[in-house]
């Protein structure tokens, strides 16, 4: 039987594994949309695609912070040479926002925030910005 990543790197955060209760059940020992993707449970052979996994000690919410972790990741070599020509290196993904751009705007949002000053009214809604705020 091919083993998942949670068997390989003994992390313990498959469901009931030993750090399940302290770190919380790995999004890859549960994606069901990932099940026998590369031959594995839930994402067990396709972490690497999974958000939220814990990867060399940290955790990696997004895609683009665990890539370069992952594509050196002894889990990933092990899945690729098992499978070979069937290798699956991605599971379909929904559109993607791009990050930079949502990173773009939550800048601009924040610095307008940071820029009023209390008794200023927000441009948007005529709330005040700062301070207390009335109800209407």
């Amino acid at each position: 039987m091919k083993k998942n990543c949670w068997e390989i790197t003994k992390c313990g955060r498959e469901e009931n594994g030993r750090e399940s209760g302290h770190l919380g059940v790995c999004p890859a020992a549960t994606d069901k949309a990932a099940d026998g993707t590369n031959g594995g449970r839930c994402g067990g052979r396709i972490c690497w695609d999974v958000a939220g996994t814990l990867c060399s000690g940290k955790m990696h919410w997004s895609y683009a912070a665990k890539q370069a972790t992952c594509l050196s990741c002894e889990v990933y070599e092990k899945v690729r040479r098992e499978e070979k020509t069937n290798f699956k290196p991605s599971l379909p993904k929904a559109p993607q926002v791009d990050d930079r751009n949502h990173t773009q705007q939550g800048r601009k949002l924040l610095s307008s925030i940071a820029l009023r000053r209390p008794g200023q009214t927000d441009p948007q809604d005529g709330w005040p910005v700062g301070g207390h705020q009335r109800t209407r």
